[in-house]
């Protein structure tokens, strides 16, 4: 088993090395532990939701993915009935408590659904962004990702993320690291607006995004559903094995690793 997990690992740098121009990376359970997200981020968001709301209440950017979340609210209502908390809005100084009560109700029961709305995305990412500037948030990389990320862009490979989280929350993640500013080496960032991930066609849009051909990519991620949507595109996938990932059966039908060294044959 050990020889061959070898063979198979020298198979995948040398298709790194020979004829990959692209490396996209997902974040969860790929870079980052799988945990990050629901025990660090969400937790966070959660914990300081109505603080913020109260600070930032009269900021244009707050106004206005307050008005994203209304029409949301009213969106969900027709889809899940009554149950929905509605946000009041209000233009008065005095009845402002309520209002930001209103949505910190609905945000709590969207992400007690673990819903994923561009709003959402939004209002979480300002505050992951005040919690990241502050120090209260260090974003979590496996200690194998820099170095290698370092040494596949000396190679001359153009490292990229698509992630579910916002281009926002990529950014903010890797620029406040427990391994530093990783920002510098990534050259594409690619969220949702591209399509579902669980879907062929949102990465042929990136390819052509990033003006490079399917077969020069290589997409990591820790999701069987994502793998072979990229390998349908007509994309090269390898799954990363991390701990906590879901088990996937009859793994070993693709690439797979359980740290990024492999990609350069370390």
């Amino acid at each position: 088993m050990e020889i061959k997990m070898v063979e198979h690992n020298n198979k995948l740098s040398q298709l790194v090395r020979e004829n990959m121009k692209v490396v996209l990376l997902d974040i969860e359970g790929t870079t980052t532990a799988i945990t990050f997200v629901s025990e660090t981020l969400f937790p966070y968001a959660k914990l300081h939701l109505k603080d913020y709301l109260q600070d930032n209440w009269h900021n244009d950017q707050v106004l206005n993915v307050v008005s994203e979340l209304k029409i949301q609210s009213e969106v969900d209502k027709s889809k899940y009935g009554i149950e929905v908390p509605q946000i009041i809005t209000t233009q008065t100084r005095s009845q402002k408590d309520n209002a930001i009560n209103s949505v910190v109700e609905y945000v709590k029961w969207q992400m007690s659904l673990n819903q994923k709305t561009i709003a959402l995305k939004k209002l979480q990412g300002y505050i992951w962004r005040d919690g990241y500037h502050n120090k209260e948030i260090v974003g979590h990389v496996y200690k194998d990702v820099k170095h290698v990320l370092e040494q596949l862009k000396k190679m001359g490979k153009r490292l990229c993320i698509y992630s579910s989280g916002s281009v926002e929350a990529q950014k903010l993640l890797f620029g406040h690291t427990c391994s530093g500013n990783m920002l510098s080496l990534f050259g594409g960032n690619y969220d949702t607006k591209f399509g579902d991930k669980r879907s062929a066609s949102s990465y042929k849009k990136i390819a052509e995004c990033i003006g490079c051909s399917l077969q020069e990519i290589l997409f990591l991620t820790d999701i069987e559903e994502e793998a072979v949507a990229a390998i349908e595109s007509g994309m090269h996938a390898c799954i990363v094995v991390r701990p906590g990932n879901k088990l996937i059966d009859k793994i070993e039908n693709y690439h797979n690793i359980t740290s990024f060294t492999s990609l350069i044959g370390s």
